[in-house]
């Protein structure tokens, strides 16, 4: 993100998102203290379609966050599995 504000991509052109609404705290502490983040939009990543940026970070999609286990667990079938 640093970089990006350096090559003078506009902190309004960066979008951090998050696999649920519970990782906003953790991007926010992420990036506070970076000089000129102020505009950058922070929000889970189902608010993120129909959205456009310059720049995305996508974060905590480690293993066992995603798929979100709740997704796995209530699928149907073997073809909604495969969807996820």
């Amino acid at each position: 993100v640093q970089t990006w504000l350096g090559d003078g991509i506009a902190a309004h052109e960066i979008g951090v998102f998050v696999p649920t609404p519970q990782f906003v705290t953790r991007t926010h502490a992420a990036i506070d203290g970076l000089a000129g983040v102020d505009g950058i939009t922070t929000a889970p990543m189902n608010l993120a379609k129909g959205l456009e940026f310059r720049a995305v970070v996508v974060m905590a999609c480690d293993e066992g966050i995603l798929p979100l286990d709740a997704r796995v667990a209530d699928a149907a079938d073997e073809a909604e599995l495969d969807d996820i």
